[in-house]
Protein backbone atom coordinates (compact mmCIF):
# COMPACT_ATOMS: atom_id res chain seq x y z
CA UNK A 1 0.00 0.00 0.00
CA UNK A 2 1.00 3.70 -0.80
CA UNK A 3 -0.55 5.62 2.06
CA UNK A 4 1.44 8.51 2.76
CA UNK A 5 2.13 9.31 6.79
CA UNK A 6 -0.61 10.09 9.04
CA UNK A 7 -0.11 11.29 12.47
CA UNK A 8 -2.35 12.48 14.12
CA UNK A 9 -5.80 12.74 12.59
CA UNK A 10 -8.79 13.14 15.17
CA UNK A 11 -11.70 11.55 13.83
CA UNK A 12 -14.27 13.73 16.17
CA UNK A 13 -12.46 16.84 14.78
CA UNK A 14 -13.27 16.01 11.11
CA UNK A 15 -16.81 16.76 9.21
CA UNK A 16 -18.47 13.63 7.87
CA UNK A 17 -18.79 13.11 4.50
CA UNK A 18 -21.44 10.87 2.34
CA UNK A 19 -19.53 7.39 1.30
CA UNK A 20 -20.68 7.76 -2.22
CA UNK A 21 -19.09 4.66 -3.31
CA UNK A 22 -21.03 1.77 -5.41
CA UNK A 23 -23.30 -0.89 -3.86
CA UNK A 24 -23.41 1.34 -0.46
CA UNK A 25 -27.14 2.32 0.32
CA UNK A 26 -27.27 6.73 0.60
CA UNK A 27 -27.21 8.10 4.44
CA UNK A 28 -24.06 6.29 5.21
CA UNK A 29 -21.42 8.94 5.51
CA UNK A 30 -17.47 8.73 6.71
CA UNK A 31 -14.77 10.50 8.07
CA UNK A 32 -12.26 9.61 6.39
CA UNK A 33 -8.92 9.30 7.91
CA UNK A 34 -6.26 7.75 5.33
CA UNK A 35 -6.55 6.88 1.60
CA UNK A 36 -4.30 4.72 -0.99
CA UNK A 37 -5.51 6.46 -4.41
CA UNK A 38 -4.01 4.02 -6.31
CA UNK A 39 -5.66 0.56 -5.00
CA UNK A 40 -9.27 2.54 -3.37
CA UNK A 41 -8.12 1.19 -0.02
CA UNK A 42 -8.91 3.68 3.07
CA UNK A 43 -9.63 4.08 6.49
CA UNK A 44 -12.99 5.63 8.12
CA UNK A 45 -15.67 6.13 10.68
CA UNK A 46 -18.82 5.02 8.65
CA UNK A 47 -21.94 6.25 10.74
CA UNK A 48 -25.16 4.26 9.54
CA UNK A 49 -28.35 5.87 10.90
CA UNK A 50 -31.05 3.40 12.22
CA UNK A 51 -33.08 1.52 9.72
CA UNK A 52 -29.94 1.54 6.89
CA UNK A 53 -30.30 -1.50 4.67
CA UNK A 54 -27.42 -3.07 2.86
CA UNK A 55 -28.56 -6.68 0.74
CA UNK A 56 -26.56 -9.47 0.84
CA UNK A 57 -23.17 -9.34 -1.55
CA UNK A 58 -19.29 -9.32 -1.20
CA UNK A 59 -16.98 -6.28 -1.61
CA UNK A 60 -14.72 -5.94 -4.61
CA UNK A 61 -11.37 -6.04 -1.78
CA UNK A 62 -10.83 -7.55 1.11
CA UNK A 63 -12.54 -4.97 3.97
CA UNK A 64 -12.36 -5.25 7.96
CA UNK A 65 -14.91 -3.70 10.73
CA UNK A 66 -15.12 -3.20 14.41
CA UNK A 67 -18.46 -1.70 15.63
CA UNK A 68 -17.52 1.36 17.72
CA UNK A 69 -21.04 2.26 19.15
CA UNK A 70 -25.02 1.40 18.39
CA UNK A 71 -26.23 -2.26 16.84
CA UNK A 72 -26.37 -3.62 13.23
CA UNK A 73 -28.20 -6.90 12.87
CA UNK A 74 -25.56 -9.00 10.28
CA UNK A 75 -27.57 -12.16 8.92
CA UNK A 76 -29.53 -13.27 11.66
CA UNK A 77 -27.47 -11.99 14.53
CA UNK A 78 -27.30 -8.60 16.22
CA UNK A 79 -23.86 -6.94 16.65
CA UNK A 80 -22.97 -4.52 18.84
CA UNK A 81 -19.77 -2.85 20.84
CA UNK A 82 -16.20 -4.54 19.93
CA UNK A 83 -17.66 -7.31 16.78
CA UNK A 84 -14.74 -7.41 14.77
CA UNK A 85 -15.27 -9.00 11.10
CA UNK A 86 -12.66 -9.69 8.17
CA UNK A 87 -13.94 -10.05 4.83
CA UNK A 88 -11.58 -11.62 1.96
CA UNK A 89 -12.54 -9.99 -1.52
CA UNK A 90 -15.61 -11.76 -3.03
CA UNK A 91 -16.40 -13.44 -0.07
CA UNK A 92 -19.75 -13.82 0.67
CA UNK A 93 -21.45 -11.39 3.10
CA UNK A 94 -24.96 -11.25 4.93
CA UNK A 95 -27.83 -8.05 4.94
CA UNK A 96 -27.04 -5.70 6.98
CA UNK A 97 -29.66 -3.67 8.58
CA UNK A 98 -28.71 -1.26 11.56
CA UNK A 99 -30.77 -1.39 15.06
CA UNK A 100 -29.53 1.14 16.76
CA UNK A 101 -27.56 4.35 14.93
CA UNK A 102 -24.34 2.67 14.56
CA UNK A 103 -21.01 3.77 13.90
CA UNK A 104 -18.36 1.70 12.76
CA UNK A 105 -14.11 1.65 12.11
CA UNK A 106 -14.44 0.35 8.19
CA UNK A 107 -10.67 -0.48 6.53
CA UNK A 108 -10.95 -1.14 3.50
CA UNK A 109 -7.63 -3.01 2.29
CA UNK A 110 -8.78 -2.59 -1.13
CA UNK A 111 -12.24 -1.33 -3.68
CA UNK A 112 -14.51 -1.58 -1.16
CA UNK A 113 -17.46 -1.70 -3.86
CA UNK A 114 -20.15 -3.84 -3.04
CA UNK A 115 -21.82 -6.36 -5.26
CA UNK A 116 -25.44 -7.25 -4.37
CA UNK A 117 -26.41 -11.21 -4.10
CA UNK A 118 -24.91 -13.97 -2.97
CA UNK A 119 -23.22 -16.75 -4.70
CA UNK A 120 -19.77 -17.21 -3.59
CA UNK A 121 -18.30 -18.33 -0.30
CA UNK A 122 -17.16 -17.84 2.94
CA UNK A 123 -13.56 -18.97 3.58
CA UNK A 124 -11.39 -16.93 4.99
CA UNK A 125 -14.59 -14.65 6.67
CA UNK A 126 -13.76 -13.76 10.65
CA UNK A 127 -16.17 -13.19 12.87
CA UNK A 128 -14.67 -11.73 16.79
CA UNK A 129 -17.41 -10.92 19.35
CA UNK A 130 -13.78 -8.92 21.38
CA UNK A 131 -15.51 -8.42 24.47
CA UNK A 132 -16.04 -12.10 24.45
CA UNK A 133 -12.19 -13.27 24.03
CA UNK A 134 -9.57 -13.27 26.65
CA UNK A 135 -6.44 -10.81 27.43
CA UNK A 136 -3.20 -12.53 26.16
CA UNK A 137 0.32 -11.48 27.31
CA UNK A 138 1.31 -8.86 24.40
CA UNK A 139 3.75 -10.56 21.32
CA UNK A 140 6.08 -7.01 21.08
CA UNK A 141 8.70 -8.08 23.44
CA UNK A 142 10.25 -4.81 23.85
CA UNK A 143 7.06 -3.61 25.38
CA UNK A 144 7.76 -3.12 29.59
CA UNK A 145 4.95 -5.02 31.47
CA UNK A 146 1.25 -3.52 31.49
CA UNK A 147 0.23 -4.55 28.03
CA UNK A 148 -2.35 -6.96 27.39
CA UNK A 149 -3.67 -7.92 23.66
CA UNK A 150 -6.45 -10.10 22.04
CA UNK A 151 -5.24 -11.15 18.42
CA UNK A 152 -8.09 -10.76 15.83
CA UNK A 153 -6.19 -11.49 12.79
CA UNK A 154 -2.52 -12.78 12.15
CA UNK A 155 -1.08 -14.43 8.32
CA UNK A 156 1.35 -16.67 9.73
CA UNK A 157 3.80 -15.73 6.44
CA UNK A 158 4.00 -12.41 6.68
CA UNK A 159 3.07 -11.56 10.46
CA UNK A 160 0.55 -9.26 9.28
CA UNK A 161 -1.82 -8.69 12.66
CA UNK A 162 -4.80 -6.92 13.40
CA UNK A 163 -5.35 -6.97 17.48
CA UNK A 164 -6.92 -4.98 20.38
CA UNK A 165 -4.24 -3.71 22.77
CA UNK A 166 -4.55 -2.60 26.57
CA UNK A 167 -2.56 -0.54 28.68
CA UNK A 168 -2.60 0.17 32.06
CA UNK A 169 -2.29 3.86 33.19
CA UNK A 170 0.96 5.22 33.93
CA UNK A 171 2.57 3.50 31.55
CA UNK A 172 5.57 4.76 30.61
CA UNK A 173 8.18 3.91 27.24
CA UNK A 174 10.80 6.14 27.26
CA UNK A 175 12.59 5.31 23.88
CA UNK A 176 12.55 6.33 20.06
CA UNK A 177 12.31 3.27 17.77
CA UNK A 178 11.07 2.55 14.24
CA UNK A 179 9.59 -0.85 12.91
CA UNK A 180 10.36 -2.03 9.01
CA UNK A 181 6.76 -2.56 8.21
CA UNK A 182 3.93 0.01 8.30
CA UNK A 183 0.96 0.25 10.95
CA UNK A 184 -1.59 1.96 11.45
CA UNK A 185 -3.60 2.58 15.45
CA UNK A 186 -6.67 3.36 16.20
CA UNK A 187 -7.43 4.80 19.58
CA UNK A 188 -10.58 2.91 21.39
CA UNK A 189 -10.88 4.61 24.81
CA UNK A 190 -7.99 6.19 26.98
CA UNK A 191 -5.44 8.50 26.17
CA UNK A 192 -1.88 7.98 24.50
CA UNK A 193 0.84 10.80 24.56
CA UNK A 194 3.04 10.44 21.20
CA UNK A 195 6.33 12.34 21.91
CA UNK A 196 6.99 12.99 18.32
CA UNK A 197 3.16 14.12 17.74
CA UNK A 198 0.65 14.85 20.41
CA UNK A 199 -1.74 12.91 22.35
CA UNK A 200 -4.52 10.31 21.01
CA UNK A 201 -7.84 10.37 22.57
CA UNK A 202 -10.97 8.38 21.92
CA UNK A 203 -11.28 8.56 18.03
CA UNK A 204 -7.50 9.48 17.09
CA UNK A 205 -5.42 7.48 14.66
CA UNK A 206 -2.02 7.03 12.94
CA UNK A 207 -0.78 5.52 9.86
CA UNK A 208 3.29 5.25 9.67
CA UNK A 209 4.73 4.16 7.00
CA UNK A 210 7.77 1.65 7.34
CA UNK A 211 11.26 3.08 9.09
CA UNK A 212 9.57 5.86 10.65
CA UNK A 213 10.95 7.60 13.72
CA UNK A 214 8.70 7.86 16.32
CA UNK A 215 8.38 7.76 20.55
CA UNK A 216 8.66 8.24 23.27
CA UNK A 217 5.07 7.44 24.65
CA UNK A 218 2.83 7.49 28.33
CA UNK A 219 -0.62 6.90 29.11
CA UNK A 220 -2.21 8.71 31.79
CA UNK A 221 -5.66 6.41 32.04
CA UNK A 222 -4.29 3.57 30.20
CA UNK A 223 -6.02 3.14 26.21
CA UNK A 224 -7.41 0.70 24.37
CA UNK A 225 -5.79 0.69 20.90
CA UNK A 226 -7.00 -1.16 17.28
CA UNK A 227 -4.00 -2.20 15.73
CA UNK A 228 -2.69 -3.17 12.03
CA UNK A 229 0.78 -4.48 11.81
CA UNK A 230 1.70 -5.40 8.17
CA UNK A 231 4.59 -7.58 9.23
CA UNK A 232 5.91 -8.98 12.51
CA UNK A 233 7.43 -6.02 14.52
CA UNK A 234 11.13 -5.58 14.60
CA UNK A 235 11.84 -2.68 16.64
CA UNK A 236 14.75 -0.62 16.56
CA UNK A 237 15.85 2.25 18.79
CA UNK A 238 17.33 5.48 18.04
CA UNK A 239 18.49 8.59 19.73
CA UNK A 240 17.42 10.93 17.43
CA UNK A 241 13.63 11.38 17.27
CA UNK A 242 14.17 13.59 13.86
CA UNK A 243 15.98 10.62 11.83
CA UNK A 244 14.56 10.28 8.60
CA UNK A 245 13.13 6.75 6.73
CA UNK A 246 15.34 6.97 4.53
CA UNK A 247 18.32 7.13 7.17
CA UNK A 248 16.35 4.34 9.19
CA UNK A 249 15.78 2.00 6.08
CA UNK A 250 19.88 2.48 4.96
CA UNK A 251 20.85 1.31 8.92
CA UNK A 252 18.37 -1.63 8.78
CA UNK A 253 19.40 -2.39 5.48
CA UNK A 254 22.97 -2.59 6.10
CA UNK A 255 23.26 -4.21 9.32
CA UNK A 256 20.45 -6.81 7.85
CA UNK A 257 24.01 -7.50 5.30
CA UNK A 258 26.12 -7.62 7.73
CA UNK A 259 24.10 -10.54 9.52
CA UNK A 260 23.51 -12.47 6.24
CA UNK A 261 27.70 -12.53 5.31
CA UNK A 262 29.36 -15.26 5.91
CA UNK A 263 31.94 -15.33 9.06
CA UNK A 264 35.57 -14.64 8.08
CA UNK A 265 37.67 -17.83 9.19
CA UNK A 266 39.36 -17.53 12.52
Amino acid sequence: MSRGLVELAHAPQIEPVPLETTGWPAAATIVQLSSDDQSGAFTGVVSLPSGWRRGDGAAQGDTELFVLSGTIRIGDTLRGYGYYEFAPAGTDQEAWIVEDRCSLLLMARGSPEFVTGLGGSTHGRIERDTEQLPWTETLIGSHPPGVVMKILRQVEETGETVLLESIVPRWDYPVIEYHGCAEELFLVDGDMWLGNSGTMHPGSYLWRPAYYTHGPFYTRRGAVILAWLEADVDSRYVDDAHRSAEENRRDAEAEAEEERAPAEPA
